[in-house]
Formats: structure tokens, sequence, C-alpha cells
């Protein structure tokens, strides 16, 4: 089931606008997305060490983008593209970029990198990395989603923020149409499960990550802050 988000207080809506032109913050606790991040700037390819980002100030710059849609939609939205994921093609910007009425626009030093920040009725905002690759070929790195409470790109605000979405209910819907738990890694508050569904073509893994609320009437509900999609050709070794 999900919950209602939580609308930030006036004091917290003040505090978020004087960090709105803040330079973005790489994402805290990567060890929890346990991934293959995106390519350096210096070498131009994927690399397994490499720490996933959160944004970039590439798409900062060119301005975050009103979707028109709310807490919920985004949910329905991030769920459907999971269940209907069958081919290399649905983690192609184009298709990520439709699935959630985003432009993705190129960064400039790594023009197959494409991303874009959507920014939701209620002022919060989720970012999206994707990489654009050949036909019937997989992605050099994860297609990767960042959920932010606030009207700021800022890891920071999982700490004690509003719950984006609460994951039991969609991780729920996920079990439903396939997908099975590989593992989980918790350090508190924050949490990551990882699952698994095949399909004819490909060979999905999600990573969930989520933060544990720490006040206010949803404590104790895990709320979702990112979420790194990994397409392999199906059977591949792992």
């Amino acid at each position: 089931m999900t919950h209602k988000p939580i609308a930030p207080t006036p004091a917290d809506s003040a505090r978020l606008r004087t960090r709105a032109l803040r330079p973005l913050l790489t994402l805290a606790l990567a060890g929890l997305t346990a991934c293959a991040g995106p390519p350096t700037e210096s070498s131009g390819h994927a690399t397994g060490n490499s720490r996933p980002v959160a944004t970039s100030v590439d798409a900062a710059a060119k301005g975050q983008q009103p979707v028109g849609y709310d807490v919920q939609e985004l949910e329905r939205r991030v769920v459907n593209l999971l269940v209907k994921l069958d081919s290399f093609d649905d983690v192609q910007p184009r298709s990520v970029a439709k699935a959630f009425g985003l432009k993705l626009r190129p960064r400039a030093k790594q023009p197959l990198s494409l991303e874009g920040i959507g920014t939701l009725s209620n002022g919060w905002v989720f970012s999206v990395w994707a990489w654009q690759s050949e036909p019937n070929t997989p992605p050099q790195a994860p297609l990767q989603l960042f959920f932010y409470p606030g009207d700021d790109a800022d890891p920071n605000l999982w700490v004690a923020a509003p719950c984006f979405v609460d994951t039991a209910g969609m991780l729920a819907q996920l079990h439903a149409a396939g997908y099975t738990v590989l593992d989980e890694l918790s350090n508190f508050p924050f949490h990551s499960v990882q699952l698994r569904r095949t399909t004819s073509k490909v060979d999905i893994t999600a990573r969930v990550g989520d933060y544990q609320m720490l006040h206010g009437p949803l404590e104790g509900t895990r709320c979702l802050r990112d979420l790194t999609v990994t397409v392999r050709p199906a059977s591949s070794p792992r």
C-alpha cells in the first residue's frame, strides 16, 4: 500500500529553497547500491568500481523539467517500466524518456550517457540516467533513478525526510509480476533489496534502495531513494 506523501513544513520548504542552487552532491552510502556505476569522466569506459552519481552538473545546468504528475503516478510508472521490461530496447534512453515523460539530454563528455531531472507536481524531484546502445545490445552501464523528497536534488534530505514512496507496496507489485529476491543489505537507516526476473530475451536485476523514516506518522516506513536496473542477455553468467 502506498501512503500519501507528507508535505514539507513551511520551515522545511524555506530551508530547501535556500539550497536549490548549491552544487549537486554525489550519492551518500553508495556501497548499498552495489552496482556498476557510470563511467568516469577521464576514462570514458564503464568500470565496476565507479560510484553511482545521483545527478551531474551537466543535467543541473539545463534545469529541472516539470512532468505534471504526482508521487503516486511516478510509482505507477516505475513499476510499469519494471513489469513490462522485456528487451534491451526497454532501457534505451528513448524508451525510458517516454516511460517518465521526461526529456533526457546527452552529457557533453559522454554522449552515450543521457540524463534528466523531473519535477513532480508537489515540487519533489527525481533524476534518470540511461545509456544508449546498439540494437539488441546491453548498455554499458545500468539504468539508474534517484528520488528526492524535496525541491533540491540533495541526498542529505533522505536522513530526516518526508516519505517519497513506501517501498513495501512497490515490492509487493514486483513480486506479483515475477521478481524474486536475491539478497538484501542494511545499514540503518538505509537498506537495499536486489530482485531478479528473467524473460526469454533478458535477465533483469533491479536493486531498490530505501531509507527508514525516523520520525512522524510514518515512522518505521521504508521509503524509496534509488533504483538501479541492470539488463543482461538471458542465461548470461552472473
